[in-house]
């Protein structure tokens, strides 16, 4: 295959993923290495995609990423009735994880206003700050790198912190979801530091509000698991209702 033939293979997967990596481009073309990143060399030179490590992303999901300030006033609504749901789920005196987010802030407000004794680790500066205060709340922060536009800690050290837990329950909360790409994210570096804990614990939660359904990013955190238990907005499409439940998905809607 001709490398413009590529070329225009990899736009259209950009089209309907929203990302590639180089290991799905040389499984799909058959190619080495060195010769996918040539090709996602040269497109982005043209203007045509991001390169990010290990893969690419497509110009309209380079622009889908804002900051945690600009998403906060975002479907606020939902969000909200998600963490009403959610914390419906904790009982007094949980040992509990909660990751980061718009919604994460959201969970934890709600938290602070029905569950009076809980023990929360996070990598949240807004989750560690709105639950510090509780008498009977021991909150644990990761620490870390800190990361100033989503207000939370990463690299080795909150990895490192995280792996060596274990908790009842884990609260997550990803930027993005599709049946057929599972959870993914934008860093490869989130992947190392949540996956640990979500393979640490009694039950895993997935909050996202219905607008995060069905995209893709370049890093896969986990499929979506028929163990865990996923809680939207009740906006989700009938569509993909009905498209989880035929894979088994266990979903809360949340009114």
């Amino acid at each position: 295959m001709l490398a413009t033939q590529r070329h225009n293979q990899i736009q259209a997967l950009l089209l309907q993923h929203g990302a590639v990596s180089i290991a799905q481009l040389m499984e799909t073309f058959d190619i080495s290495m060195e010769t996918a990143r040539r090709d996602l060399a040269a497109m982005e030179k043209a203007g045509l995609l991001t390169r990010v490590h290990g893969g690419a992303l497509s110009l309209n999901t380079t622009r889908f990423y804002r900051p945690l300030k600009e998403r906060m006033q975002d479907q606020q609504p939902q969000k909200q009735a998600i963490a009403r749901a959610a914390a419906k789920l904790v009982n007094e005196g949980d040992y509990i994880a909660i990751s980061a987010g718009s919604t994460a802030l959201a969970f934890a407000q709600e938290l602070r206003s029905c569950i009076r004794k809980l023990t929360v680790v996070t990598y949240s500066l807004d989750v560690f700050e709105t639950l510090r205060d509780l008498p009977e709340y021991n909150v644990l922060l990761t620490g870390g790198n800190y990361y100033a536009t989503e207000r939370a800690f990463r690299g080795p050290a909150a990895a490192a912190f995280l792996s060596g837990l274990y908790v009842q329950k884990v609260f997550f909360f990803p930027s993005v979801l599709s049946l057929e790409k599972g959870i993914t994210c934008r860093t490869q570096e989130l992947v190392q530091r949540i996956t640990p804990i979500l393979h640490r614990c009694d039950h895993v939660y997935i909050l996202a509000d219905s607008t995060k359904f069905e995209k893709t990013t370049p890093y896969q955190i986990v499929p979506l698991r028929q163990d865990y238990t996923y809680i939207t907005d009740n906006d989700l499409p009938d569509d993909l209702k009905e498209k989880y439940k035929a894979n088994h998905l266990n979903f809360i809607y949340a009114d």
